[in-house]
């Protein structure tokens, strides 16, 4: 296992529309305490993991000192990276000077205020942008720490999503995460707010990774399956990025651990989105507070996760993924089906789907030349 994702925070001080565990952030559960932490990084250096990421919640708003945990990975180590508002700079700017603190992914959802508040909350893209001045300012972010946005695309910020690679390249970030909003929590609740129609989707994307071709000056990450790439690549000629064939690359590549202690292979198996009665519980046999991750991974429901996504049974009623002639190839992250949820979509390759000929997947001519016109005036 390469990487660890850990929950770390359960409380937030934003209410994101599209917040995936709004619901922990509404009544948060008790979250990890630092010893806790610091002996699952520990551990996870222990076992070879080379880099923990830590979630929440906001995890710099319940944790005001993360220095223990940055000097755990330091002697374990691992690399730290951490997802965060910048609504507390002040907590985030002192863990710059550990070598352990390989990475910030800040997110901004829409490339002005009005846009990205309307998603966030009032005032959050002024703090932000002043916080990211203030680490800019610090001299500390150095060549062992890199700094990311996250994006993540919607009906409020999809007429502007072109912009955010301007944005982006101004902010001097080193990479771009773009996302889909996905029907988790608070964007369920919000989905006639959120949800993009097929047309609008597909012709958002398109656009922004042409755009990002054009005049991107930072990396862009985000995850291309094989039917949007041969699509791109059938209007294009070429596609910039390769085809994702393992948007879960299984436990050799990742694993979890929830606000409980809780390690599992997949985060749907922790219940933090859409929350279920069963988010409360411990699970002795896969609990980091009793057990170490090495002695939790010999667990069955690791190899049987791996045996379930390895074989395809995981997508077998994922749409279009039963339909899709990159099927026994393809492995898309299918999490809503272990949180026990009714969603069971890939929302780009859907939206392909239902707008494609005969022939190509994708769209008319018509959808896709009303994207590259914007495209063209906004360079």
């Amino acid at each position: 296992m390469k990487s660890l994702v850990v929950y770390a925070a359960s409380g937030c001080n934003l209410r994101c529309r599209h917040c995936a565990v709004g619901s922990d952030q509404a009544t948060p559960r008790d979250s990890l305490s630092m010893d806790e932490l610091v002996s699952i990084i520990e551990d996870a250096g222990r076992i070879g993991v080379q880099f923990v990421t830590l979630i929440g919640g906001e995890v710099s708003y319940v944790h005001a000192d993360l220095s223990p945990a940055l000097a755990a990975a330091e002697r374990a180590g691992v690399t730290i990276s951490i997802n965060t508002n910048l609504h507390f700079p002040d907590r985030i700017i002192p863990l710059l000077s550990y070598e352990s603190m390989g990475n910030i992914a800040f997110s901004l959802d829409g490339a002005t205020a009005e846009t990205n508040d309307r998603v966030r909350g009032k005032g959050s893209f002024a703090k932000a942008l002043a916080a990211l001045e203030a680490i800019h300012a610090s001299g500390r972010l150095g060549g062992h720490t890199t700094l990311d946005m996250n994006y993540t695309l919607n009906r409020i910020n999809a007429p502007e999503a072109y912009e955010v690679i301007a944005l982006a390249n101004k902010l001097g970030v080193n990479k771009l995460n773009l996302a889909l909003t996905e029907p988790r929590d608070f964007a369920i609740r919000n989905s006639d707010l959120l949800t993009l129609h097929d047309e609008e989707l597909v012709n958002a994307f398109v656009s922004i990774i042409t755009m990002w071709r054009m005049h991107g000056e930072t990396q862009l990450e985000t995850n291309i399956p094989p039917l949007f790439h041969r699509y791109y690549a059938d209007r294009f000629g070429s596609s910039p990025f390769p085809a994702n064939f393992d948007a879960c690359g299984g436990t050799q590549v990742y694993g979890y651990v929830d606000a409980h202690g809780n390690h599992f292979p997949c985060p749907g198996m922790g219940f933090e989105h859409n929350r279920q009665p069963d988010s409360d519980r411990i699970f002795a046999n896969v609990n980091t507070k009793s057990r170490r991750l090495d002695t939790i991974q010999r667990e069955p429901v690791f190899a049987d996760f791996d045996t379930a996504r390895a074989s395809g049974e995981l997508m077998a009623d994922y749409f279009p993924c039963s339909a899709c002639s990159f099927r026994a190839a393809c492995r898309p992250c299918t999490s809503s089906k272990l949180e026990g949820g009714a969603y069971r979509t890939q929302p780009l390759c859907e939206a392909l789907f239902k707008t494609a000929d005969a022939t190509v997947p994708g769209f008319t001519d018509r959808y896709f030349d009303e994207g590259t016109r914007l495209v063209d005036r906004l360079c």
